[in-house]
Formats: C-alpha cells, sequence, structure tokens
C-alpha cells in the first residue's frame, strides 16, 4: 500500500520456523548419523572396510547429541528463547527500530540501450545483430527497496483529496483492529472490516455525532451482536462475557430505536422484552422502587435520592427532607387506609406510592391532603392500639405538611419544588401502578433483554420533553443502584450489564454522577456502556468531561466551532495531526474513532460504517 511504488507486495509474516527448521535439519542429520551407527551393518563384499567401520560406529553418540541439540533448539527457538530473524525483529520493534537491509553482494548488471552490433562470421562475412535493451538488475538487494521522503510523509500524514469537494484525510487503521476481536464497526479506507475490542469494551463506547450520520445504525447493530452471543455464544477467539444482560433506554419520540432493537433481536433468535413507560394501558411495568424490607423510612430516602439525582440544584435539602417523609407516609397507603377517607374524595384504590404523594403534596387540592393525612394518623391510631407497630412513624413523617399549626399556605410552600415534579410524573401513572411489575433486579439475575421505550408508545401516545427526561433519570439512577446492590464481582465471573441509550442526555439530567459511577466504578459489576448523543452543548460541563473520557469514542461530522475545537483536543492527545476540517468534512457514515487497548491509546483512525440494516434484513430474508 506504498503510494505512486507501482509493485504488488506481499507481507512476510514474522515467523521462528524458518531459523527452528535448520536445527530440525541438524536434529535430523543426528539421527542419521546415529541410525547408521546403531543398525546397519556391512555386506560380505565390503568386509575388507570392517576396521574402518567399526571405528566410524563407535561415534554414534556423535548423532545422539546432534540430534538432542536439534530437537531442544528447534523447539526453543518457536518458544522464542533461543535468537531468530523474528525475535531479533520484533524486539527492535519494540524500541522503534527497524532492521538493516539486505545488502546485494553481487553488482548488478547496467541497463544497455537497444544496438545493433557489426560481427563477422567464419567465412569473413560482415553480420549485423540487434541487441535488444535491457533495464539491467534491480539495483538493491531483493527484499530491500529505496522510497523517497514524499513516501513514507503520505503514509504518516495523508493530505486531504484536493479534487474540488472538501474531503477529511483519511488515516490507516491498527492493524490489530482488523482481526475479528469483536463487533464489527465498519470498513477502512483500504476495504479490510474494522472491528472493536470486545475486552475493552468496559471503557465505555461513546458516540458523537449529527442527526442521520451513522452513529444510531452502528448502536442497533451492536446490540444485534450481542445478542447473537446470548443466543449462540461467543465467536471463536473473541472474549465476549459468558452471560450479558441488555437494557436499551429509547429516549426519542419516533420508537424507531426500539423497532430496530426488536428487530435484531428477533434476527438473533433472542427473547427481548419492550416496556413501553407512558402506555396508557401497560400489561408490564417496572418498580424502581422495590421494597428491601428495612421499612418505609428508608424506602422514601431511596426515592429522595433518586430525585435530587433526577433535579439537580433545583432540589435542595428542605425539598428533599419533604420528599422523602411524603413519600414513606404514600408507601403506607393501603385500601384498608382508603376506607377511612370521606366519601367526598373519590381516592383510587390501586394507585402506586406516587399517586397518593401527589395527593399529600396538595397537588389534588390541599382538603384531599388534609382528608389522606387525617386517614393515615386515624389507621395508625388502630393499628397501635391492635399491638401492630408498623405505622408508628406516620405522625413524624406528616408532622412537617400537616402538623399543629401549619397552615394551608404553608403547605403550598414547604411542598412547592416537589409537588411540580411529582405532578409532572403523574402522567407514567398507569406504567408505575402495574400490577406484579419487573423489578431491576430480576432482569439482571434472569439475564433479560430489555427496551426502555421512553418515546411513542405503541398506542401512538406521546409523553412530552420533560417527563420524559425526569421519568428516564430516574430509570437510570435505580438502575445503577441496583447493579450495585446485585452484580457485585460480575465482572471476574464473566457477567456482563450491556446498557445501550440514543440520546442520554434524556437519562443522565444534567448529573453526571451515574454516568461517571459506571465508567469509573462499573467495570467490576459488569457494566459496558454504549451512549450517544448528538450535541455535546446540551451536556454538562462534567457529564462531558466523563463522556469525552470513554475509552472508545466514535466522531462522526460536527460543524458548531467549539465542538470541532474539543474533538481536534482530544485527538490530537491520541497520536498525529488533527484539524477541524478533518472532522467538518467527514461524509455520512464516515466516522474518525479514537480506541485504548491493553496495549494503550491507539492512534485515531478513520472508517466508514457499514449498512448494517441492509445486511440483516438481506441475511434474515
Amino acid at each position: 500500500a506504498i503510494p505512486g511504488f507501482g509493485s504488488s507486495t506481499v507481507h512476510v509474516a514474522l515467523s521462528p520456523w524458518k531459523t527452528a527448521l535448520r536445527w530440525f535439519l541438524v536434529a535430523l542429520l543426528g539421527a542419521a548419523i546415529a541410525a547408521a551407527g546403531l543398525l546397519i551393518e556391512l555386506p560380505p563384499e565390503l568386509a575388507h572396510l570392517t576396521s574402518l567401520w567399526v571405528q566410524i560406529r563407535s561415534f554414534w553418540w556423535l548423532g545422539a547429541v546432534l540430534l538432542g541439540t536439534g530437537l531442544a533448539g528447534g523447539v526453543l527457538t518457536v518458544a522464542w528463547v533461543l535468537p531468530s530473524k523474528a525475535k531479533r525483529v520484533r524486539s527492535h520493534l519494540g524500541w522503534g527500530l527497524l532492521p538493516s537491509p539486505a545488502v546485494k553482494v553481487r553488482p548488478p548488471r547496467k541497463p544497455r540501450a537497444a544496438s545493433d552490433k557489426h560481427l563477422r562470421d567464419k567465412d569473413g562475412n560482415m553480420t549485423v545483430k540487434h541487441i535488444e535493451a535491457d533495464s539491467g538488475d534491480y539495483p538493491l538487494h531483493y527484499e530491500t527497496f529505496l522510497v523517497g521522503a514524499h513516501i513514507p510523509v503520505e503514509l504518516v500524514a495523508p493530505f486531504s483529496n484536493q479534487s474540488g469537494q472538501a474531503r477529511s484525510g483519511e488515516r490507516s487503521v491498527p492493524a490489530e483492529l482488523t482481526e475479528p476481536v469483536g463487533p464489527a464497526v465498519g470498513d477502512a479506507s483500504t476495504g479490510e472490516r474494522v472491528y472493536l475490542p470486545v475486552d475493552h469494551m468496559h471503557a465505555g463506547v461513546a458516540l458523537l455525532g449529527q442527526p442521520n450520520s451513522g452513529k444510531s445504525a452502528w448502536m442497533e447493530s451492536c446490540w444485534g451482536e450481542v445478542a447473537m452471543t446470548r443466543v449462540n455464544g461467543a465467536p471463536r477467539g473473541q472474549a465476549w462475557p459468558l452471560r450479558n444482560v441488555m437494557i436499551g433506554f429509547d429516549t426519542k419520540n419516533d420508537r424507531q430505536a426500539t423497532k430496530q432493537y426488536q428487530a435484531w433481536s428477533e434476527y438473533a433468535h433472542d427473547e427481548v422484552q419492550v416496556i413501553d413507560v407512558f402506555d396508557r394501558e401497560p400489561t408490564i411495568g417496572l418498580n424502581m422502587f422495590p421494597d428491601y424490607g428495612d421499612g418505609a423510612e428508608a424506602w422514601g430516602r431511596r426515592v429522595a435520592a433518586a430525585f435530587r439525582y433526577a433535579y439537580g440544584n433545583e432540589f435542595v435539602s428542605r425539598s428533599v427532607d419533604t420528599v422523602w417523609r411524603v413519600f414513606a407516609a404514600a408507601k403506607m397507603i393501603t385500601p384498608e387506609v382508603l376506607t377511612r377517607v370521606s366519601a367526598t374524595h373519590q381516592l383510587r384504590t390501586d394507585g402506586s406510592p406516587f399517586y397518593y404523594a401527589d395527593i399529600l403534596l396538595t397537588n389534588h387540592g390541599d382538603d384531599a391532603g388534609v382528608e389522606l393525612a387525617r386517614a393515615l394518623r386515624e389507621h395508625a391510631d388502630h393499628t397501635h392500639n391492635s399491638g401492630d407497630e408498623s405505622y408508628r412513624g406516620i405522625n413524624e413523617w406528616l408532622g412537617q405538611l400537616y402538623g399543629p399549626g401549619v397552615t394551608a399556605a404553608k403547605r403550598r410552600e414547604l411542598a412547592e419544588a416537589p409537588r411540580t415534579k411529582v405532578s409532572k410524573l403523574m402522567i407514567a401513572e398507569p406504567f408505575l401502578a402495574v400490577e406484579n411489575p419487573l423489578t431491576w433486579q430480576q432482569i439482571l439475575e434472569k439475564d433479560m433483554a430489555v427496551i426502555i421505550n421512553l418515546g411513542k408508545t405503541l398506542g401512538g401516545f406521546l409523553g412530552d420533553e420533560e417527563s420524559r427526561q425526569d421519568m428516564g433519570s430516574l430509570l437510570f439512577y435505580t438502575l445503577w443502584e441496583e447493579i450495585q446492590r446485585t452484580c457485585d464481582g460480575w465482572f471476574d465471573m464473566l457477567r456482563a450489564v450491556w446498557v445501550f441509550s440514543d440520546e442520554f442526555k434524556h437519562i443522565a439530567a444534567n448529573n453526571s454522577e451515574v454516568v461517571k459511577g459506571m465508567r469509573q466504578d462499573g467495570r467490576a459489576f459488569g457494566v459496558r456502556l454504549v451512549l450517544a448523543t448528538q450535541e455535546p452543548s446540551t451536556l454538562q460541563p462534567d457529564l462531558l468531561k466523563t463522556f469525552i473520557g470513554f475509552g472508545m469514542i466514535f466522531y462522526f461530522a460536527q460543524d458548531e466551532p467549539s465542538t470541532l475545537s474539543m474533538i481536534v483536543g482530544d485527538l490530537v492527545a491520541g497520536g498525529g495531526s488533527w484539524e477541524a476540517s478533518d472532522i467538518a468534512n467527514l461524509a455520512s457514515f464516515q466516522a474518525i474513532l479514537r480506541v485504548r487497548t491493553k496495549t494503550g491509546r491507539l492512534e485515531p483512525f478513520t472508517i466508514t460504517t457499514l449498512n448494517f440494516r441492509a445486511i440483516r434484513d438481506g441475511l434474515t430474508a
């Protein structure tokens, strides 16, 4: 692949076998000598040579020595212990040194032009002999070639195409990524297929690109590759985990990611469960806050911690205190409690704790909140009189909003921040109130493949942007909490939790806590993140810093100047010379990849992603 050289070349793999073969020839010679000395007898007609033959046979031990030495030398050479050309070259390359070129011993024939030579034959007559032109011998050893300085420069720093249309300079792909070491990502400019090393995807895979740039198509194909390993096991020579949980978050409003994840799972013959968060009549729910048996107060505090993550700085400590108290009380509401509510307040008996917290936060009117608080206190007194102490904290929890002397105005002031947040979550109340919902623990322990659809439902209903982000953040936070509780040591057990999100700003909220935790501490739990976003400017600075710090990142075309500067800074740190035009001039489905493997951070390179959907649909057909 040397530009302008115009020769077909074949690479030779470095191998110690050539040197080892010489050792094995010595062993063969020794075996022959030993066999001759021990086994061969002189024929009768050569009996006069008996004394000489006896002397020769006495050296059979020399053959044995040669045999043992040759075998040992050959085996140790193949094992890279004894010196060989392959070992020497490999050792020098580790220090950036190339082997000295071979030297031509015999002087090359000089080139000559075509000519006519006059010769006289034996009869004395003159004849003319035509001598063809000859280019002469290749002046160097056949293993050596000479290049001008411009040729390696083109390999190290390719120039942009000057054909009129601006194009990105193509960078060659590291050889170790042209072997099938994990999921395919696309093709190099030379036509070679390029792969990501699956054994290092625990460092996170990030994709940054504009709409229709190709990032979603690759994410979906990666989902398909994981699904295929779940069904068929890991391909030969690839270090996939033995057991894989798959969780995909579809946060867009077109349901396309959900459809494609389903199609890939169907292609792999893998089972997948779709959960529509905003379905009006859902049959499958997901309990984000299961009961661990540690009481309603601990449960309420877990809800408050999730709210603090989802709403960030908007949620001051006073609001967090209000939330845990209200949700602890709401957790204790049962149909029996609701029988004590006045008939004038028709409350649902099959609501979720979020529904009853919404009432206690006065979103159904102050009177409804007061009436529900009274019913809770009355039920608590009844259970206390019967010896049941499970409701003994009710008065403390309700005291902040419904204690003596707390007016309706004061109540609204204390509940102002959380009440607006909880009221917006009521759009997902059918999902939150499903009977016998799944839990994150079940999904993890049963190695399930689940798609969490936060966009358009199958019935066509679409939640608003803010509700999608609120629910996505709560789901993402509680997933990480359950992973830490359930998946300790999974990496060493070759188990993985794959988390996919095509627009992860909807699940990361304005807080880097969970993404940073999964990126930095998730390895031990088997977490493998595959996250994408369109515009880094929409991410909070600390979250963007974590995103760019992923071990593998796809950069698709970008136009915004500050984004281009950020990407160039990251690429330059990985080696080579990069400019903003290299990113801005990327074509559709073309990307620059920056990859870290066990050998360190590889120099960034360019690839063209495949039409994964067409390949899948063609093979399916």
